[in-house]
């Protein structure tokens, strides 16, 4: 049977690595985002080179319709909370880098705060 004391030490250490495997999902969805928002780049720039105004339009899991391009020039951008705003396709790169550099500043701060976070349990519990 355990003592008190090593059931407190296995319950604390089960909840950090719960907290770190909290935070390591969250660096993970932070990664995807920011390719997502690559990927937007790509298109972007795929569609700017595309001669003709016809495309295939994704509806969902794999499903595509025909459609036209009305205007190559002017997309239209979800700015948060459910607003979308229309914009020439340089303001919109340029939102969709601002939103891609807050991403990355706020995956670095999780990943500093998870390596700070780790050398100190490491530490207060006496492994290195």
């Amino acid at each position: 049977m355990r003592s008190e004391e090593e059931q407190k030490a296995l319950l604390e250490r089960e909840l950090l690595q719960r907290e770190i495997q909290h935070v390591e999902n969250e660096i993970i969805a932070l990664e995807k985002r920011k390719i997502e928002l690559d990927i937007v780049l790509a298109s972007i720039d795929e569609i700017l080179k595309q001669k003709g105004d016809e495309t295939l339009v994704p509806i969902g899991s794999g499903v595509f319709v025909k459609g036209k391009l009305v205007n190559k020039n002017k997309v239209f951008v979800n700015v948060g909370a459910d607003v979308v705003i229309e914009k020439n396709v340089e303001e919109a790169k340029k939102i969709i880098n601002a939103q891609r550099d807050e991403i990355s500043k706020l995956q670095e701060l999780l990943e500093n705060n998870l390596r700070e976070f780790i050398k100190n349990v490491q530490q207060n519990t006496g492994r290195s």
